[in-house]
């Protein structure tokens, strides 16, 4: 066992999450004892990296899932990759819009508008007692 846990990277969740995709449009509708025996995993490791609650999945494993499911290993690592990229750029993208309204309020609220917020606060309250009248 590992000293320390392997954390999970945007590409690992990119891979499991195809292979859940390929599993899910499986016509045989595996379960993971049945997917078990017909890979040498134990159902606890497959449970865990469909559900992300384990560890990563190792080279070895995705492989071997890519040949349960009759897929191309490579082509679908190639896609569990640009899937990873994608996720990043869309985060990176995502960030740079966050920046820029935190920019803007933070802009806002350092601006001093003459206005004393109490003092309006006391105008409402003052308005709304008139007008409950």
């Amino acid at each position: 066992m590992a000293k320390t846990a392997r954390r999970w990277s945007s590409l690992d969740k990119a891979a499991v999450r195809i292979l859940a995709k390929i599993k899910e449009e499986d016509r045989r509708d595996l379960s993971y004892r049945q997917m078990a025996k017909m890979t040498g995993m134990t159902p606890s490791r497959l449970s865990g990296l469909f559900l992300e609650t384990m560890g990563p999945p190792t080279l070895d494993e995705f492989c071997t899932l890519c040949e349960l499911f009759e897929k191309s290993a490579p082509q679908t690592l190639q896609s569990a990759i640009t899937e990873s990229q994608n996720m990043a750029l869309a985060n990176t993208h995502k960030g740079c819009a966050n920046a820029a309204v935190d920019d803007a309020n933070a802009a806002l609220a350092d601006a001093d508008n003459g206005i004393d917020i109490y003092d309006m606060a006391e105008r409402i309250k003052a308005e709304d007692a008139v007008n409950d009248e």
